[in-house]
């Protein structure tokens, strides 16, 4: 696994996991990964699950603590895909690992970030978003204002570019047909995701990786901030 630095102010709070892959196939969900979400989807349309209140405050208290407002378009990436699941009755598949990161959102009720791990230079670094720092989220060209928001970044020296967020995360280093290797980050509080709790969710992406996209050289770590 590359290294990984926390470097958040002193006081933030945070509960991350982080899962390496060194091998991954890209390809679009194969059956057996299809019926999964399926399954979730099918039981929480039937039960009118929404997200639990603990988790819209507690994911939103995360973020407010750089000074980030998570609302509106700002929203975290986990409200976004309950609402959006609800609202239009449909999951949106787009290939294996993002609807692995989706379905693992969508059951834990929290932001996850994947990643193309060939596009990182350096360290994996999380920090929060510089001042009126940004960058491309889509192939619009519509840009994210990172002020203040906890990000994934690739750290070198010298310099440190943020490629990932509990929002949206960066065009640049978002997965594609070529992808082989990939790093998945789970965004979380310590008063709503134990260690144990953390290390058991990121077991999940390994178990449905290996499964689903032959990922190979797989290695986790959770990382506490408090």
């Amino acid at each position: 696994m590359k290294d990984i630095r926390v470097e958040l102010p002193q006081g933030y709070a945070a509960r991350l996991g982080v899962a390496h892959f060194a091998e991954v196939a890209m390809a679009d969900a194969p059956p057996a990964l299809l019926d999964e979400i399926s399954q979730l989807c099918g039981d929480y349309l039937a039960r009118g699950v929404d997200m639990p209140d603990a988790f819209v405050k507690g994911v939103r208290a995360l973020l407010r603590q750089g000074g980030f407002k998570p609302s509106g378009r700002n929203r975290p990436a986990s409200e976004y895909l309950i609402r959006d699941l609800i609202e239009t009755r449909e999951f949106k598949y787009i290939n294996n690992l993002v609807d692995i990161n989706n379905l693992l959102s969508l059951r834990h009720f929290l932001p996850m970030t994947v990643l193309d791990a060939g596009k990182f230079q350096g360290a994996l670094e999380i920090r929060l978003g510089r001042e009126k720092e940004s960058y491309v989220f889509n192939q619009s060209g519509q840009e994210l204002d990172l002020t203040g928001l906890i990000v994934a970044a690739d750290a070198t020296e010298g310099e440190s570019r943020a490629m990932g967020s509990p929002i949206k995360d960066s065009q640049f280093a978002k997965l594609a047909p070529e992808t082989q290797s990939a790093v998945a980050v789970v965004y979380s509080h310590p008063s709503l995701t134990s260690e144990a709790q953390m290390e058991a969710i990121l077991q999940q992406w390994c178990e449905l990786s290996r499964k689903h996209a032959s990922a190979r050289g797989m290695e986790t770590r959770v990382l506490t901030a408090e």
